[in-house]
């Protein structure tokens, strides 16, 4: 009798944890039928879990971008043909037409009653993928500045240059990098003046 409920209990914390993850949880069949679909794909990608029981993994291959498709395919096929895990970043198109960026992976296959198992797990990464792309594009303009532009630590040490700096000093980003900016010292300013930039 413990042991039976232990064994409840451990279900219902299992079926806890699945429905408050933020990421969503699949099963999928060797056919590509979900077994199982968490509760937040409704939030994720628009879809009720009705929707995708109904019309298996085919409604997330048609909601892939065009460039995504084909490279999503072939993980799903490797997965299930020799248990070859997955980690893929792609973009998805939600039921309202809105396309987010989705994180999804898979570590190994199982058999059961003869049949072929996967699960998975997909992450909404939009947000992250925003940031990454706004750091690239600040990246971009200050690299391209017309000004050389040094950042350095709180400790003194250069964490990076721009391309300007590498014109102006003749320094390349590799030479610099990890070094404490007084090698540049010209000697025409007095302590003073280097206290004062400090501060």
């Amino acid at each position: 009798k413990r042991a039976e409920a232990a064994l409840r209990e451990g279900e219902e914390k299992y079926r806890s944890l699945v429905s408050n993850i933020p990421d969503v949880a699949w099963t999928v069949d060797d056919k590509l039928r979900f077994a199982f679909i968490g509760n937040n794909i409704e939030k994720l990608s628009g879809y009720s879990r009705a929707e995708v029981y109904e019309k298996g993994a085919q409604i997330y291959l048609d909601s892939l971008h065009p460039d995504d498709v084909q490279k999503v395919r072939e993980c799903f096929r490797a997965l299930l043909a020799k248990g070859q895990p997955f980690d893929v970043e792609c973009r998805l198109k939600r039921k309202d037409g809105a396309w987010i960026w989705i994180h999804d992976r898979a570590i190994a296959t199982y058999e059961k009653n003869g049949i072929r198992y996967a699960d998975g797990l997909i992450s909404d990464i939009t947000e992250r993928k925003h940031t990454e792309q706004e750091t690239r594009l600040q990246t971009a303009a200050l690299d391209s500045a017309a000004n050389s532009i040094v950042i350095v630590s709180r400790e003194g040490r250069i964490v990076w240059v721009n391309a300007a700096f590498t014109r102006l000093t003749g320094y390349s980003p590799q030479e610099v990098i990890g070094q404490n900016p007084r090698f540049l010292k010209s000697g025409v300013h007095n302590n003073d003046f280097y206290q004062k930039l400090w501060q």
